[in-house]
């Protein structure tokens, strides 16, 4: 991580997310899919794409279905390299929420008639929704800082910033998960040791901009480049929210980069997170990065 001077590349990340928080008991879930891909569909996508539905089975099955489901999912392609891993924290918009997923998901791929079929099977610990969340507003900015700047496709050398908003006060935290598997806590910033981050309600929030911040916070903001080693890569961003105080999870810190933890000891943080405190939100942000 950068100090509040120097610029920090980054491979980034992003996925589109909703918002349910208070819910039940949890309860264990099974769900199945069938996927036939299209001709220009890749492997990883094709079972990235089976995964959710079988998560969106299992939720629809267990608590009933109001409109559609997003899923997080982290795809590697380094060199010949090639994979899928599903770390298993996801949300819905179905009338139930994913907390963590059992085991591994099960995988069955066959060609018929020279289509890819992609089978899966899931199962996991969900809960139900009985009411909505706060409505928050989170938007990926690309080289500026007005809300014209919002998208989701990346170059190198790309500049990134996030516009936050919530309508009440809590507690805020911005993680990115790249291919390499490793949770990079981009918020709260490496200056910041009491590893929170607070946020007012009604206020606009531009981070990673030293230019955007208060004063008393100018000179431990932390600010971004993303870059990739391949010829174009998704990766994402975890946005974590709750008018509960919440500290970062435990990381390390590597000259040059952000401070750091595995995904897998990020992922249990935070489904621990989300069982103690039923109104923490999560939103997740996908982006395309080439070269």
């Amino acid at each position: 991580m950068k100090n509040s001077t120097a610029r920090v590349v980054l491979t980034v990340l992003i996925m589109a997310f909703s918002f349910p928080v208070l819910s039940q008991k949890e309860r264990t879930v099974e769900g199945n899919s069938v996927y036939y891909a299209e001709s220009d569909v890749s492997i990883d996508d094709a079972k990235r794409t089976a995964l959710e539905r079988a998560m969106n089975d299992a939720l629809a099955n267990e608590f009933g279905t109001l409109v559609t489901q997003n899923n997080s999912t982290l795809v590697r392609n380094a060199g010949e390299s090639q994979g899928v891993d599903f770390f298993s924290i996801s949300s819905s918009s179905v009338m139930g929420e994913w907390i963590e997923t059992i085991g591994e998901p099960e995988y069955m791929l066959d060609f018929v008639d020279d289509i890819l079929v992609v089978k899966c099977r899931v199962k996991g610990y969900a809960r139900e929704i009985v009411t909505g969340g706060v409505e928050l507003q989170a938007k990926v900015l690309r080289n500026g800082t007005d809300a014209k700047f919002e998208d989701e496709d990346f170059r190198a050398g790309d500049d990134i910033y996030l516009s936050f908003r919530s309508p009440i006060d809590g507690f805020l935290a911005v993680y990115l998960v790249n291919e390499d598997g490793q949770a990079y806590c981009l918020l709260p910033y490496q200056g910041q040791k009491e590893g929170i981050y607070e946020v007012e309600g009604g206020k606009e929030y531009i981070l990673f901009s030293s230019k955007d911040a208060s004063p008393a916070q100018r000179q431990v903001v932390d600010e971004y480049v993303v870059k990739t080693e391949l010829g174009a890569e998704s990766n994402f961003i975890y946005i974590l929210f709750s008018p509960n105080r919440f500290t970062k999870a435990v990381d390390c810190h590597r000259e040059g980069t952000p401070r750091q933890l595995g995904f897998e000891d990020f992922d249990k943080w935070l489904a621990k997170n989300r069982r103690h405190d039923r109104n923490l939100q999560l939103c997740i942000r996908r982006i395309t990065i080439t070269k």
